[in-house]
């Protein structure tokens, strides 16, 4: 009995993280992406109804964010309240739409790990064993080095970004940190688009 409860606080703990952890999530949505044309679950009409799922809320995801990046941009040259106004409804409404394909996601993630892993592996591996075991096996990026390289990219556009802001186009505080968002966006969408582009095209 204590080992089923440690083996589900594990997945759980693992579940949480989708969830709540963007990075974590990134990953698991890129190594279900590439589960697409599986055979161990071509005939399964539920995971791949939620596999669906999951590709619609990314599209969508990525034209408003598509929109916001515009809005922005015309706010920011513009000087326009509109503009940022909507920006910031494109933005709340890209929130929701994200949070729905994290548990799309993790219901996803859970199924997959339980039918790849007995109740001891479960209880005996971390979450980052785990998606080097997925790495592997899948020729994917593993958690860690994902994790490395959004992180080094997102530190250098950042610095990039602000010193262009401040010394080259004179934006005041507001319109640093709108850029600082919208860059932040972008370049988590670019990752989206990647990741759709090489595993979702296939249908």
């Amino acid at each position: 009995m204590d080992e089923k409860d440690n083996t589900s606080g594990n997945l759980e703990a693992i579940i949480n993280s989708i969830k709540y952890d963007q990075q974590v999530q990134q990953w698991f949505t890129r190594f279900l992406l590439s589960l697409n044309n599986s055979e161990s679950y071509a005939e399964d009409n539920n995971f791949n109804e939620n596999l669906k799922k999951l590709k619609k809320y990314l599209f969508f995801c990525n034209i408003i964010i598509i929109a916001f990046l515009i809005l922005i941009i015309f706010g920011l040259l513009g000087k326009c309240l509109l503009s940022i106004g909507l920006a910031i409804f494109c933005f709340l409404y890209y929130e929701k739409l994200n949070y729905k394909s994290r548990l799309v996601t993790a219901e996803l993630a859970s199924k997959v790990i339980k039918n790849d892993f007995s109740l001891d592996e479960l209880n005996n591996k971390s979450l980052y064993q785990i998606s080097e075991i997925y790495s592997k096996k899948y020729k994917i990026p593993s958690l860690v080095d994902s994790i490395y390289l959004l992180d080094n990219t997102k530190r250098k556009t950042m610095l990039i970004t602000v010193f262009c802001s401040i010394f080259m186009f004179s934006f005041k505080i507001w319109q640093i940190i709108l850029t600082i968002v919208a860059i932040n966006l972008l370049i988590n969408i670019a990752a989206s688009i990647k990741r759709q582009n090489k595993y979702c095209n296939n249908n």
